[in-house]
This record gives structure tokens, sequence and C-alpha cells, in this order.
């Protein structure tokens, strides 16, 4: 293997990456300060002060949390509309094309609903939940993040939310982003533990004992070259990875050229992309996205300014400044809150201590001023709209209408639809996937063929509380049409049930609100079950009809046979089987 060909490429892929990154700093840093504070270290200190348990920037005084406040309720409302820890927020089902006919059978079902069930067990086993929440705040922070999942013995997936300022992100000719590398910092203890002896520098296994000092260690994750395009992709051949290998890893150490195979430590193989990193707000070209923490910068800004003249105009009201007679230069004074101050009066008849500021201004234009830019915080990093959705579903909404809660409910929807959307393609769906295809690899009992077939072009579909108010007014509207449509057959037009499509209406609830395919029945199961009734009800008739007749032919055998009653008797007889339809 050509170590030097790949040390080079991989160092330069990593400074290319962290030169552009640095061109963003200066203004994450900015937006740190202001929202997310333990972002600060990354940004600001290299990885061996950042492992040595540096956590505060000393410049900085933050004199109100309410940014910060607004950012985590923010984070909170995506963590807990979207992808809840508590509530089904996802689910696996057919393609339409792929059931032409709109028929699901009964396998197909059954094994889209175990798949769906052992992936959320793997959500709650991994600690993909906590995770989310971080990216969440970075996300709405800093407008990227980045999550590195990879397969785990004992969880099935380990997720792991890269710091920002630890790493760097490239994109590919589509505009996505496909190459991640980054940089931490650990013990030789800890690489060697990780990464073995065979390939490890010298330097490095005479520091093993040494717990204190820390060394450099790099990872770049990108595309891998696979069949006839290892031609083109010369790193791709001197690993020599097998054919199902889209993404490579690989480690090395910073600043070890010239030891032991120029730093390289180890390659790393997945037949999946092994990250997820979502961008908000991206345009053509840029590799790092917008988040609501650098709208809201200025602000921010602003709210620790007015926080500060506050202060300011509150303490200056306690202790405020004073213009005192010439003749207590000599005595002294002493003006603080509590104590006594002496002076000698004699003859002078004003006052010997005056307040220069006979009305000093008051706290209040502050707080207001604060108050303003905290709720125009608030609405950028969307508390609004969540406040909206839990006052719903908690029932909260006072003496509002249902028009009025819909339209609120509405409006909502507007904010968070291009978000949520942007989520649904750039976080969801690819964290989903990498989450499937590591559980299925962990199933006890191994697919067929065919269920691996089945399952190779699946699409997931959202049934988050997000989601489902999306679709709110679609629910609303057919629920509202059944009832109006239900009132007027009622009211003597049973004609009207001509128009609704009971049966359609079901089906269309059931997809909108998530229910499980395997609780709905095929279309066939349907038709059986129809005509099993039809049947049935036939049958009925005819048992029903044949009790008639025997009963009317019981009636003719009991007839007198005087001639006083005879012929009343049959006449009533035959009228009675007439209206039967006759005997047969």
């Amino acid at each position: 293997m050509d170590f030097a060909l790949i040390s080079k490429h991989c160092r330069h892929k990593e400074k290319k990456l962290f030169t552009a990154f640095e061109n963003r700093k200066p203004l994450l840093l900015d937006v740190a300060r202001e929202f997310y504070p333990a972002a600060i270290p990354g940004l600001q200190k290299g990885v061996e002060e950042m492992a040595d348990g540096y956590q505060h920037d000393d410049d900085h005084r933050m004199l109100t949390t309410t940014p910060m406040d607004c950012m985590r309720r923010g984070a909170a409302g995506f963590h807990g509309n979207l992808t809840s820890p508590t509530t089904p927020w996802f689910r696996f089902k057919l393609p339409d094309f792929m059931v032409p006919d709109g028929e699901t059978t009964h396998e197909q079902r059954k094994l889209l609903d175990d798949v769906t069930q052992a992936t959320r067990w793997t959500f709650s086993r991994s600690n993909a939940y906590p995770m989310l929440h971080r990216l969440y705040k970075h996300l709405l922070t800093f407008g990227f993040g980045c999550m590195i999942v990879t397969a785990d013995e004992q969880r099935i997936a380990k997720v792991t939310t890269l710091r920002i300022g630890t790493y760097a992100l490239g994109v590919g000719e589509d505009g996505t982003v496909d190459t991640v590398v980054r940089r931490f910092a650990w013990t030789a203890g800890q690489i060697i533990r990780k990464f073995g002896r065979e390939l490890m520098p010298q330097y490095i296994l005479d520091a093993e004992k040494d717990p204190t000092t820390r060394f450099e260690v790099c990872n770049l994750i990108e595309p891998n070259a696979t069949g006839d395009d290892k031609a083109h992709d010369p790193i791709a051949r001197e690993l020599d990875m097998s054919d199902d290998t889209v993404y490579r890893s690989v480690f090395w150490l910073k600043n070890a050229e010239g030891h032991t195979n120029n730093g390289f430590l180890r390659a790393v193989g997945f037949s999946v992309k092994p990250f997820v990193a979502p961008r908000m707000e991206c345009e053509d070209g840029d590799t790092y996205g917008l988040g609501p923490g650098i709208d809201a910068l200025d602000l921010a800004r602003g709210c620790q300014s007015f926080k500060f003249d506050e202060l300011n105009i509150v303490g200056r009201m306690s202790e405020p400044a004073v213009i005192a007679a010439d003749e207590l230069k000599d005595d002294g004074l002493r003006l603080y809150r509590g104590a006594v101050n002496y002076a000698r009066f004699g003859d002078q008849q004003r006052a010997p201590v005056v307040p220069v500021f006979p009305n000093p201004p008051g706290p209040d234009g502050a707080r207001e001023e604060r108050a303003d830019a905290a709720q125009e915080i608030a609405r950028l990093f969307y508390n609004d709209a969540f406040s909206v959705i839990d006052a719903v579903r908690r029932g909260e909404t006072g003496k509002m209408t249902a028009t009025e809660v819909e339209a609120h409910v509405r409006e909502a929807m507007q904010r968070l639809a291009p978000v949520a959307t942007l989520f649904d393609s750039e976080l969801l769906d690819p964290l989903v996937t990498i989450m499937a295809r590591y559980t299925i690899a962990a199933m006890p009992t191994p697919l067929t063929p065919d269920q691996a077939d089945q399952l190779a072009d699946v699409d997931v579909e959202y049934v988050s509380a997000i989601h489902l108010a999306q679709k709110q007014s679609v629910i609303a509207g057919i629920q509202q049409v059944y009832d109006v449509a239900a009132v007027m057959a009622k009211g003597g037009n049973p004609e009207v049930l001509h128009r609704v499509d009971a049966d359609r209406m079901i089906v269309t609830l059931a997809e909108l609100i998530g229910c499980p395919e395997s609780c709905m029945k095929s279309d066939k199961q349907v038709a059986d079950a129809i005509e099993a009734d039809q049947q049935a009800a036939a049958q009925q008739a005819q048992l029903a009809q044949a009790q008639a007749q025997a009963s009317a032919a019981k009636d003719i055998g009991s007839i007198p046979l005087d001639e006083e009653h005879a012929g009343s008797a049959i006449a009533e007889a035959m009228a009675q089987n007439d209206g039967m339809g006759g005997m047969a």
C-alpha cells in the first residue's frame, strides 16, 4: 500500500476544506457568543486546548440568557414534534409504482411493519435521540450540523454529533455534502487502544503511559470508487476495498510526516453513507447554511445591550450622582447605600447635597426595548409556531372556535413547512435509511432475497406531530364533508350519500394519520368480505322465505272443512300466499 500517496491525498483535502471553513469562522464565533457558548471552545481554541477542558470565553459577559433560551425552545420544539422519542414519527411503505393495482399483500405489510418497529427500536436503544437534540441546536444556531452514524455491537448503531469548529464539509457535483474531515485530540493510550500497535509511530508508543500529552488525529470520510470507476480513483485502488464499499474513512496522525507510514492509522469502508450533514437555507455553491441564529445576531446583541442599560439605570437610581457644597470637601462625604453621611451645615440655608439629575430616566424604556427584541428572536426560532401546536394538543385554545383554531394552526404550519420539508430531505431521509440498514444487518433472521428486493425501494413516510398538523386541514375537510352528508341524509336527502365514497374516505384518513398498513384490509380482502356479506344476506332471505312458505302451508292444512268456513278460509290463505310471491 502506498502510504505516501494516501497521506498526501488526505492532508490536501484536510487543508483545503479547513481553509474554506476559516472564512466563516468569525461569524460563527459571534453567533456562538450569544446563542451557544458551548461551541466556543471548538471555534476559538485548538483541539489540544479544547480537550484540556476549556469551556468558557472569559472576554464575553452574557447579561441575559433570553437569546439562548429561545434557541433551546426552538430545538426542543423540533425534537418533540418532528422526531419525538415517545411517539412514532416514521414508517416504511411501498411506493405507488410498486403496487400499481393499489393492493399490498399481507406478507408485504407484515415485512414493512416489522422493519419499521425494529428501526424504531434501534433509535430508542442507540444514543440517536440525545444526539438529534444537539444537532437541532446546531442547525438553528449556525445553519448546519453533522452526525457520524456507525454500527455498534451493543446498541446496533452509535451516533456522534460533531462539535462546531472541529470539522469541515465538502460538497459534490450535485451540491449535497459528500465529504467530512474532522480533527480530535487523544492521548497516546487512547490512540493505541483504538488503532492497535502495528502501524503506530514510535513516538506514540513511547508516550503510551503519559496521560497528559495529547496528539491530534484527523479523519477523512469521502466517497469511494467501486468497480470500473476505480480506474479514476488511485486512492480506491490502493485501499482495494470490496465493491459494496461506497464510502471510505481514513484516519491519520497530524504532523507525522516522515514517521511510520507517514502517520497512517486505519482505513474503514462503509456500504452506506456514514454521516448526515443537514443545512438550512443553503444557496447554490455554498457549503454551509444560514440559520436563525445568524438572522437574530443583531437582535441578540441588542438584547444584551438593553439589559446592560437597564442594570446601569437601576444602579444609578440606587446610587445617584450628586452635587455637594464646597465646605464638605474638608469633611469628606460617604454616599454608600445604608451609610450615614455626616456634614456641618452651619447657617447655610440650602441643601448641602442635591442630585445631578432631579428626574433620572427609569429602566422601563430599556425593558420594553428588550422585550420587543426577545419577542422577535422567539419568532425567528419558531417559538410562536410551536406554542400554537402545543396549545392545540393540550386543548388550551380558550374560547376560540374550531375555525379560529384551524386558522392558527395553518399559520403556524406555513412557517414550519419549509423547514420541515428541508429537514425531511437533508436530515431524516438519510438518517432513517442508515439506521434501517444497520437494523436489518443486525436482525437474528436474515432477510430472504425476495424480502431484500422488496425493501430496496421502500419509501419513508413521516407521521410526526408536525407532519400530521400539516395534513390537519385535509383531515378536517374529509370529516366535515362526511358529517354534512350524514346530516343531509337524515334530513330527507338520502341520495347525497351516493356522492360519498365512505370506503375511500377511511383509506385516505388512515394514510394521512399514519395508521399501520397491517391494521387495514387490502382491496381484495374488502371485496371478499362484501361478497361474503351479500351471500349471507341472500341465504338469510331464502331462509326467511322458506319459513314463510312453511307457515302458509301449515295454515292451509288447518282450514275448517265445514261448508260454512271452507270458502272464506281458502280465499284468505290464497291471498296470503299471493302476497308472499306464491308457493314453490
